[in-house]
């Protein structure tokens, strides 16, 4: 990375993914905003931004319960992992 503006739009990146992937295993947008505290509109917009940076759409909105497209299902299967990476990540220094 050549300056602070890469590391800058990858932590946004990875802060969007976190989302997603919380929406997920959370099973929908208002309980992981109650279970976590961040807003409805924030989960929205996160998803939007996803969804405009991969170019395909990661979530079925008319169907309830949350339903993922082909596409969102596989994504969330990566970001799962990079959380989990990340997870693994902090556990070296304990």
């Amino acid at each position: 990375m050549k300056n602070i503006n890469d590391y800058a739009s990858i932590s946004l990146l990875l802060n969007h993914k976190a989302a997603f992937a919380c929406l997920v295993e959370y099973c929908g947008i208002p309980r992981a905003s109650k279970l976590t505290g961040i807003s409805s509109s924030t989960y929205h917009r996160r998803i939007k931004a996803l969804e405009a940076y991969t170019g395909v759409k990661l979530v079925e909105r008319i169907r309830r319960p949350l339903k993922l497209t082909h596409y969102g299902m596989a994504y969330y299967h990566c970001c799962s992992a990079m959380l989990e990476h990340a997870k693994a990540a902090n556990n070296v220094f304990e």
